[in-house]
């Protein structure tokens, strides 16, 4: 993924910029405008985030004034959502990382709703934060329990 491609034009073949949209300003940028999420073993990008560099500066500015304004819990205390002791399931998943508490909040208003652990965050964010998504998958899980037994 270099952000070039080969497009046969009337003129032959040209080196055209790839571009993608920002999830979040909409706009179509040229893909340089965008970080790497994962990369290959030679090093390369192998998959590159859907919101824009410009976007994930303005959204950690935001999550820094936050933190400043709203402490971090202790890591004995459980996250609202899985009810883990966020000490217990980061050696766990990772020991070395300092924290997994995220401060969460409203990306459209900016305001703090709390701290949940990393993953529980993830889960709101991949749900657009909508409550009713989350609700129907809740409801699916319940029914394929019910299946399962």
């Amino acid at each position: 993924m270099d952000g070039l491609m080969l497009v046969q034009t009337l003129f032959g073949l040209e080196e055209i910029e790839e571009t993608k949209q920002c999830i979040k300003c909409l706009e179509v940028k040229p893909f340089a405008e965008f970080q790497a999420r994962s990369y290959n073993r030679q090093g390369n990008p192998s998959e590159i985030r859907n919101d824009c560099k410009k976007c994930q500066r303005k959204e950690s500015k935001v999550v820094q004034k936050l933190k400043k304004y709203h402490s971090v819990p202790s890591e004995d205390k459980e996250c609202i959502g899985c009810g883990e002791k966020e000490k217990d399931k980061r050696m766990r998943i990772n020991p070395r990382r300092k924290t997994l508490w995220t401060a969460d909040h409203d990306h459209k208003t900016g305001k703090f709703r709390g701290y949940l652990c990393d993953y529980c965050n993830t889960i709101l964010a991949r749900a657009n934060d909508d409550s009713e998504t989350l609700i129907r998958l809740a409801k699916y899980l319940e029914k394929h329990k019910k299946c399962m037994n």
